[in-house]
């Protein structure tokens, strides 16, 4: 996914309001934290993520592999808080007339 820079500095001003959804240990990312973000990705497409690690290295590496996980495009990663944008996927059931 790419980015131009006025998509995303327009992504990173809509998330300034917004506050961190979901909670993970950067020693727990498995399968269950993975489809918890998945879901949450799914109601709203832009996510704060706030990643429990006792050093910064350790909570971007982590927030790294969540969003790579899920398919979402890592946009800033702000004291122990990354955001992740998912782009919004048309249903296959939806028809263009």
């Amino acid at each position: 996914m790419n980015l131009t820079n006025q998509r995303k500095r327009a992504l990173l001003a809509s998330a300034h309001q917004i506050r961190a959804k979901v909670t993970i240990n950067s020693n727990a990312v498995n399968d269950p934290a993975i489809e918890h973000v998945r879901a949450a990705l799914q109601s709203e497409p832009l996510l704060k993520l706030r990643v429990l690690a006792d050093h910064k290295p350790e909570a971007v590496a982590a927030a790294e592999q969540i969003a790579a996980a899920v398919g979402a495009e890592w946009l800033s990663f702000v004291g122990r808080v990354a955001l992740l944008w998912k782009p919004a996927t048309e249903s296959p059931s939806a028809s263009t007339e």
